[in-house]
């Protein structure tokens, strides 16, 4: 299981493990300095991205920048593909999909 420790209870937190003969590994150190660079990695490809027209379908996105990607295929491909909301999330955000099909279109 994985578990997210704050940095000041680390300590307790590994002293009580390791008294009930628990085996524990720590897979990331500094989790805050892993996210703020995973949003420098998606600024830069955003920019990169600006500048040729291009999505990266490899690098990390925010959810708008990949909720403008599925608009963007729908709009070039209405025959084949339609943006679909699926429900929404436990803070009440849509969530969408992209349903590519023939029917698309007839569905949509």
């Amino acid at each position: 299981m994985d578990v997210l420790v704050p940095s000041v209870s680390l300590q307790l937190v590994k002293s009580f493990l390791k008294s009930q003969g628990l085996e524990y590994s720590v897979t990331i150190e500094d989790l805050q300095a892993l996210l703020d660079n995973e949003d420098e990695e998606m600024q830069h490809n955003e920019g990169q991205e600006r500048s040729n027209n291009s999505f990266n379908y490899g690098a990390y996105h925010s959810l708008e920048a990949i909720y403008r990607e599925m608009d963007s295929i729908a709009g070039d491909f209405p025959e084949l593909a339609s943006r679909v909301k699926i429900g929404h999330s436990f803070e009440n955000r849509p969530m969408y999909v992209l349903k590519v099909s023939p029917q698309a279109l007839q569905e949509a």
